[in-house]
Protein backbone atom coordinates (compact mmCIF):
# COMPACT_ATOMS: atom_id res chain seq x y z
CA UNK A 1 0.00 0.00 0.00
CA UNK A 2 2.87 2.36 0.74
CA UNK A 3 4.40 1.80 -2.68
CA UNK A 4 1.12 2.79 -4.34
CA UNK A 5 1.04 5.94 -2.20
CA UNK A 6 4.60 6.85 -3.21
CA UNK A 7 3.89 6.31 -6.90
CA UNK A 8 0.68 8.35 -6.63
CA UNK A 9 2.51 11.20 -4.89
CA UNK A 10 5.33 11.20 -7.44
CA UNK A 11 3.03 11.21 -10.45
CA UNK A 12 0.78 13.86 -8.89
CA UNK A 13 3.78 16.09 -8.26
CA UNK A 14 5.06 15.69 -11.82
CA UNK A 15 1.67 16.22 -13.46
CA UNK A 16 0.84 19.32 -11.45
CA UNK A 17 4.30 20.82 -11.92
CA UNK A 18 3.95 20.28 -15.67
CA UNK A 19 0.46 21.79 -15.71
CA UNK A 20 1.65 24.81 -13.73
CA UNK A 21 4.60 25.27 -16.08
CA UNK A 22 2.32 25.25 -19.11
CA UNK A 23 -0.05 27.71 -17.44
CA UNK A 24 2.75 30.10 -16.54
CA UNK A 25 4.20 29.94 -20.07
CA UNK A 26 0.89 30.56 -21.84
CA UNK A 27 -0.92 32.79 -19.36
CA UNK A 28 1.55 35.63 -18.96
CA UNK A 29 3.41 37.72 -21.52
CA UNK A 30 6.76 37.67 -19.76
CA UNK A 31 8.23 40.11 -22.26
CA UNK A 32 6.00 42.86 -20.88
CA UNK A 33 6.83 42.03 -17.27
CA UNK A 34 10.63 41.79 -17.51
CA UNK A 35 12.99 44.51 -18.69
CA UNK A 36 15.04 43.53 -21.73
CA UNK A 37 13.38 40.13 -22.28
CA UNK A 38 15.71 39.16 -25.13
CA UNK A 39 18.75 39.37 -22.84
CA UNK A 40 17.08 37.54 -19.96
CA UNK A 41 15.48 34.56 -21.73
CA UNK A 42 17.40 31.98 -19.70
CA UNK A 43 16.68 33.74 -16.44
CA UNK A 44 12.98 34.03 -17.27
CA UNK A 45 12.76 30.32 -18.08
CA UNK A 46 14.55 29.43 -14.85
CA UNK A 47 12.20 31.67 -12.86
CA UNK A 48 9.18 30.06 -14.52
CA UNK A 49 10.58 26.61 -13.74
CA UNK A 50 11.13 27.45 -10.07
CA UNK A 51 7.69 29.04 -9.77
CA UNK A 52 6.04 26.05 -11.39
CA UNK A 53 7.88 23.61 -9.11
CA UNK A 54 6.85 25.60 -6.04
CA UNK A 55 3.22 26.06 -7.01
CA UNK A 56 2.82 22.53 -8.39
CA UNK A 57 4.34 20.97 -5.29
CA UNK A 58 2.09 22.97 -2.96
CA UNK A 59 -1.05 22.12 -4.93
CA UNK A 60 -0.05 18.46 -5.05
CA UNK A 61 0.51 18.38 -1.30
CA UNK A 62 -2.89 19.99 -0.79
CA UNK A 63 -4.61 17.39 -2.98
CA UNK A 64 -2.78 14.51 -1.29
CA UNK A 65 -3.76 15.87 2.14
CA UNK A 66 -7.41 16.04 1.08
CA UNK A 67 -7.21 12.44 -0.16
CA UNK A 68 -5.63 11.27 3.12
CA UNK A 69 -8.25 13.08 5.21
CA UNK A 70 -11.08 11.58 3.16
CA UNK A 71 -9.56 8.08 3.52
CA UNK A 72 -9.33 8.48 7.29
CA UNK A 73 -12.90 9.76 7.51
CA UNK A 74 -14.11 6.89 5.36
CA UNK A 75 -12.35 4.35 7.59
CA UNK A 76 -13.59 6.09 10.73
CA UNK A 77 -17.26 5.71 9.80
Amino acid sequence: MEMIDLILRFTTHLILIGMTYQLLITLFDWGKIVKQPTLNVGKIKLLILFLSITIGFMVSNFIMTIIEISERLFLFF
